[in-house]
């Protein structure tokens, strides 16, 4: 199920590039975008399983509200994150500055 967003509802024009290596990657393209577009942007972090195998959850909360249909799950706390930011921007609603928040002179 798709939240009922702004975030969801507009038509985005933001393009990713694929990350180029370990200092590239989705989450610090995603925290990047986010900040230049003053899109507020917080993590709801979660883990389930035995402590020798724990999956991480990672659930975005864009413009203070909750986004599952974009968490990511992996092995690690950062893995997590990573593949939820890869869906964020993906998502195709990313925009190049947040309508609600820009700046006019």
């Amino acid at each position: 199920m798709v939240t009922n967003s702004d975030f969801n509802r507009r038509q985005g024009s933001y393009r990713f590039y694929a990350p180029s290596g370990p200092m590239h990657t989705w989450t610090s393209m995603v925290h990047e975008w986010a900040d230049r577009a003053r899109v507020s942007l917080e993590w709801s972090r979660s883990q389930t399983g035995p402590s020798n195998a724990l999956t991480y959850y990672q659930t975005p909360i864009i413009d203070g509200v909750l986004h599952p249909e974009y968490q990511g799950y992996g092995s690690t706390s950062q893995g997590a994150k990573n593949m939820a930011c890869e869906k964020i921007a993906r998502s195709g609603h990313c925009v190049s500055d947040s309508p609600a928040r820009a700046t006019h002179n």
